[in-house]
């Protein structure tokens, strides 16, 4: 039997994950359920909004250590909040995200690349070169 089909909600799913007594999974389910909300807030420019959800994501999924199956997150929310953080003009914030992002999931380009960008950017030349 599918967990889930083409017409399943992100909040079904969440829901027969708990059903299903998945609550790791289920965790995670939410979590991504609540960014993808995040970046539909953040397209309506609902900003604080959007900022104040993705730290919930980004704490939610901290919250759990990673599956001993799994890669890990594609796109961890503490990454992502480093990204918004930085889109939002707030360098020293995006850089305590991406610091927190890297004690999880060291060497990920992406967030070594957003934390150099967000030292430039907050005046902190010699981290940024590091």
């Amino acid at each position: 039997m599918r967990l889930c089909s083409e017409k399943t909600s992100p909040v079904q799913f969440h829901g027969q994950t708990l059903d299903k007594d998945e609550d790791y999974w289920a965790l995670h389910v939410d979590a991504q359920r609540k960014m993808v909300k995040v970046w539909v807030l953040y397209g309506q420019n609902k900003f604080n909004e959007a900022l104040a959800l993705m730290h919930e994501a980004a704490d939610q999924e901290d919250s759990v250590d990673k599956h001993p199956v799994t890669p890990g997150e594609v796109l961890p929310a503490r990454e992502l909040l480093g990204d918004m953080l930085l889109m939002r003009g707030k360098p020293e914030e995006a850089l305590a995200a991406y610091k927190a992002a890297l004690e999880i999931s060291p060497n990920r380009f992406n967030c070594l690349f957003g934390a150099g960008k967000a030292a430039e950017l907050a005046g902190n030349t010699d981290l940024a070169k590091s």
